[in-house]
Formats: structure tokens, sequence, C-alpha cells
């Protein structure tokens, strides 16, 4: 019996390059907050970033 090779599929949305990552400082307390909002929705903290981020964008262009 042989095993089927399965394609590796990413966690990415598409289009998103994994190469061009932007580093992001964070207070500790800032960290923390992130961190609860991503359990909260069952998220890793970086999609959470991702999403805030995206959120805030939108807010400073509406301004």
């Amino acid at each position: 019996m042989k095993q089927v090779n399965h394609d590796q599929r990413s966690r990415l949305p598409k289009g998103i390059a994994s190469q061009k990552a932007v580093p992001m400082r964070l207070s500790d307390e800032e960290r923390e907050r992130l961190e609860s909002l991503a359990a909260k929705e069952c998220r890793s903290v970086s999609s959470m970033a991702r999403l805030v981020h995206l959120r805030g964008m939108e807010a400073i262009a509406s301004e």
C-alpha cells in the first residue's frame, strides 16, 4: 500500500507573499491584548495582527 502525496497548502490568503513579512514591535500589554483577541476568534496571533492592520488601514483611509 502506497501513501498518497498531498500538496502542502499555505495558510496564507491567496496573493500574500510569505517572504515579505513586516516585523512589528509591540509592548507587553499590546501583545497580551492581541493574543487575547486572537484566542477569542480562534486565530493565530499573526492572522489577528493582519486583520487588525487591515481594519486600521480602512479606518485611516476613511478619515
